[in-house]
């Protein structure tokens, strides 16, 4: 399918953000990488992937990460064989510095675990 054709079908899927998408362009691995008008677009679209549907049943939004290693935790203060509730105790403890926060995956170093001490990540 051309470009432009996908970008129409997309559009045509009516969800919020998809107005606002300027160009598409194929990469060599043959994913898409969509052109927004703003960086509000992008992160609404993000935010509300299921308009990806328009593309191929199977297709998800591949969003940008950046790793941070964190030095001077106390390990025994967080459960760390729950990361979902370990990752959202830290975007709380954050929120006043860093508003948008979002923990994707941590990782912790297998020293830590096992001695349950303040540990560098």
């Amino acid at each position: 399918m051309p470009n432009e054709a996908l970008l129409e079908r997309i559009k045509r899927y009516g969800k919020p953000g998809v107005d606002r998408l300027l160009a598409i362009r194929r990469l060599p691995s043959e994913d898409i990488m969509l052109q927004a008008d703003s960086e509000e677009a992008r992160k609404m679209l993000e935010k509300e992937s299921s308009w990806v549907q328009a593309v191929a049943p199977t297709a998800t939004v591949l969003r940008q990460t950046h790793a941070a290693f964190v030095h001077g935790v106390r390990v025994a203060n967080i459960q760390t064989n729950d990361q979902q509730a370990a990752a959202r105790r830290i975007e709380a403890q954050n929120k006043s510095l860093h508003p948008e926060l979002e923990v994707v995956r941590m990782g912790w170093p297998r020293m830590a675990l096992e001695k349950k001490k303040t540990f560098h990540l």
